[in-house]
């Protein structure tokens, strides 16, 4: 190799020749490398990218994809590079299908799906970062004294559960972390020392606000109530089945009453109320029942009725 000073060639050294060819292919390799990262960084920001100098000619990469995937290797010629990073972005891409896959296959197998308790839940922990424990949870639900109520975010369904007993809301908080649809985190408010545990949402939680409501759930058996309405041909049977169902979901009278237009539609229903009414002897039973036939949900219910 050559190189002209003053008109005047100078012929270099073999060992300096194979330097200033092994910089020149450095050179353009660090080049296409950078414009290979420039592109992860640029169109894929959901990928996390870092890199180092291991010696004086190798780097490397770590990408790290979707749900963790992660990936280290030596950066090489770019061709190789291209083509070891598309296969690390395909195999990202397939995890991440699996997993949506897999959340959706939990969220289906909960019976929590269209619960208005677990809804109302799911969305506390889902809008806040902090405070949302499983009793200031139902406080919140319930409408009772929470001084931090201005400082949070409201589910759309705040202070409509106040006729329902406390037990049944931390039953339910149970259940969603036995399904994974949210979880408990343990905090500890240092002033104090004091340990508590705090609900935050689960990859599940966004999921299940939007998954479809399953058989026999609060806002399935709505559905049922309002296309039955103003059926003048339902049968008996069916019209003291729904009566039933209505009284295992008294969370729905909490939030929406338009099962109200079934039993004035359906006179029926209305005896068969009546006479579990007579019939019954718990308090809680007696309560539910003499709202339904009354018609009146918010004399008896603090907060208006929100669409589910």
């Amino acid at each position: 190799m050559e190189l002209t000073a003053d008109k005047k060639k100078l012929l270099l050294p073999s060992n300096k020749r194979q330097q200033l060819q092994h910089f020149k292919t450095s050179l353009a390799n660090c080049q296409s490398w950078q414009m290979l990262l420039y592109h992860i960084e640029e169109n894929h920001a959901d990928l996390s990218v870092n890199w180092h100098f291991k010696n004086q000619s190798k780097l490397e990469v770590t990408l790290t994809g979707r749900k963790d995937h992660e990936h280290a290797f030596a950066l090489k010629e770019p061709e190789a590079m291209d083509e070891e990073y598309d296969k690390f972005l395909a195999n990202s891409k397939k995890k991440e299908a699996n997993y949506k896959k897999k959340i959706k296959e939990k969220v289906a197998a909960s019976s929590l799906r269209g619960n208005l308790l677990a809804r109302a839940i799911a969305q506390l922990a889902l809008r806040n970062e902090t405070r949302i424990t499983p009793n200031n949870c139902l406080k919140i639900l319930r409408g009772l004294s929470y001084p931090d109520y201005d400082a949070i975010n409201h589910s759309d369904y705040d202070r409509h559960f106040r006729f329902l007993p406390n037990q049944e809301i931390l039953q339910v908080i149970e259940a969603m972390q036995k399904d994974g649809l949210i979880a408990a985190e343990e905090r500890i408010y240092s002033d104090y020392h004091v340990y508590y545990h705090e609900l935050v949402p689960t990859d599940l939680t966004e999921e299940f606000l939007n998954a479809e409501a399953a058989e026999g759930s609060d806002l399935a058996l709505l559905k049922e109530l309002n296309e039955s309405a103003d059926k003048t041909d339902l049968s008996a049977f069916n019209v003291v089945k729904l009566s039933q169902e209505l009284l295992q979901y008294p969370a729905l009278a909490c939030v929406d009453q338009g099962y109200q237009a079934f039993i004035d539609q359906h006179d029926l229903a209305r005896e068969y109320l009546k006479t579990r009414l007579q019939l019954t002897t718990s308090k809680f039973t007696k309560k539910y029942l003499r709202l339904l036939l009354e018609g009146d949900a918010e004399k008896s219910i603090p907060g208006q009725a929100v669409n589910a």
